[in-house]
């Protein structure tokens, strides 16, 4: 049985590393259209670094003045599909003050995937200046498959007040943001778990205890539930929350002798979207009388036993006294 768990853990593990990138930049690149501004009351404006091979697109905010100032922060609303597929495509936000001329680096090799927008904060407390400009860079190699990155609002505050914001609703769809352009992100519909996994023996016996494994991967990275129908008029009900991909394992037994198909299906925690179901036949051939004597029929057997062996030895007696 554990063999059978550790190769089915391999192959999930397998085919997430194969499947989920291409499904994941697949979805990034539907995620936004630069064309059909009709559709932009289903997304949000934000600036788009671009995807494709060998880009080294850079945007930067106007100068903002820090002088004078003695705490700043930076805060970024972003969302990333930087996919380290050979560790060639980054991120980079950086910060000059003098113009561009140079830059230091102040967050920097980003990659990941965030499936939502999140809030970066990066201190500005050295960088007390008339004239600074912040970056945002983002570099591909030549096989790349990342959607790219997405910002929505920049804010920059120093001394708890903004002194510069910009969240990118006065530009019109397609507007250049230095080598960015403003966009439309379109949030992709949700995608159901995939069908759930099920291991486990197919024969045995009623009435003993058998180990099932089930597994279920969600492609939105949504924690996932399960429902198990054993097949036999009972059920789980729905268990869970737990991660996509990770495997559960229940035990159950069949009282009666039969076929039985045992199911699951999964459903995502968040949109609450459900698979198609998994089902695994199930033989029990032997009853529980027929493999589980009772202990009268054990019983019976050895007064049976006995009383043969007695038999038999006063047969012998009474033949050597001349009494048979």
């Amino acid at each position: 049985m554990m063999k059978k768990i550790l190769v089915l853990l391999l192959g999930t593990l397998l085919t997430a590393a194969v499947f989920l990138p291409d499904v994941m930049s697949q979805k990034a690149i539907n995620k936004y259209s630069n064309e059909n501004t009709k559709f932009e009351f289903l997304g949000e404006k934000c600036a788009f670094s671009g995807n494709g091979s060998n880009l080294d697109n850079l945007a930067t905010t106007p100068p903002i003045d820090l002088s004078g100032v003695t705490s700043a922060i930076l805060e970024i609303n972003t969302e990333i599909e930087i996919l380290p597929m050979g560790s060639g495509d980054y991120g980079y936000i950086k910060i000059s003050i003098n113009g561009g001329s140079d830059w230091t680096i102040l967050k920097g090799e980003i990659q990941g995937y965030t499936p939502e927008w999140v809030t970066w904060e990066i201190a500005l407390d050295n960088w007390s200046y008339p004239n600074i400009l912040i970056g945002f860079e983002f570099i591909t190699e030549s096989d790349s498959i990342s959607g790219g990155w997405f910002i929505k609002k920049i804010d920059v505050k120093g001394n708890h007040e903004i002194i510069y914001t910009e969240d990118f609703s006065e530009y019109d769809t397609g507007d250049p943001w230095g080598e960015w352009t403003v966009t439309v992100q379109l949030q992709p519909p949700n995608a159901p778990p995939n069908t759930p996994t099920i291991t486990g023996q197919a024969s045995g016996n009623c009435g003993t205890n058998y180990d099932y494994t089930f597994v279920s991967i969600d492609l939105d990275g949504d924690s996932v539930y399960y429902y198990v129908d054993w097949g036999d008029e009972t059920n789980t009900g729905w268990i869970g929350p737990y991660a996509s991909g990770y495997i559960i394992t229940r035990t159950h037994n069949w009282s009666e002798k039969g076929d039985y198909n045992l199911r699951a299906k999964a459903k995502d925690d968040i949109h609450g979207e459900e698979s198609k179901w998994g089902s695994l036949k199930v033989t029990m051939p032997v009853s529980r009388s027929q493999s589980q004597p009772s202990i009268q029929q054990l019983l019976k057997s050895l007064y049976l036993k006995t009383l043969s062996k007695n038999a038999i030895f006063f047969q012998v007696i009474a033949k050597l006294l001349g009494l048979w």
